[in-house]
């Protein structure tokens, strides 16, 4: 959250588990600095509440865990060519 104070990123990677936070509240904490930050949320569990959440909070899209590089190379590609976050959105990039 801190360096996103600091310097403005075109995209963010995510993991929903983090040390001492996870990635939906990292979001939200970014979003109130930047509410137009683009995000990619990683997670191991598909479709969680947690995602879920970050998601609704604006979030591209999400890639499960084990990653793969098609479904990552997807998602940056997705998160590019949107106007930013939309239900449309939402889905796993894995499902292409």
């Amino acid at each position: 959250v801190a360096a996103v104070k600091q310097h403005p990123f075109d995209l963010l990677v995510l993991d929903m588990v983090m040390s001492g936070i996870d990635g939906a509240e990292t979001y939200r904490q970014i979003q109130e600095i930047n509410p137009k930050q683009k995000a990619i949320i990683l997670s191991g569990y598909a479709m969680s509440q947690r995602v879920e959440e970050a998601l609704r909070l604006g979030a591209e899209t999400f890639v499960s865990k084990p990653i793969e590089k098609g479904s990552l190379l997807r998602a940056v590609r997705q998160a590019f060519e949107s106007g930013g976050g939309n239900a449309a959105n939402h889905r796993s990039t894995d499902a292409k």
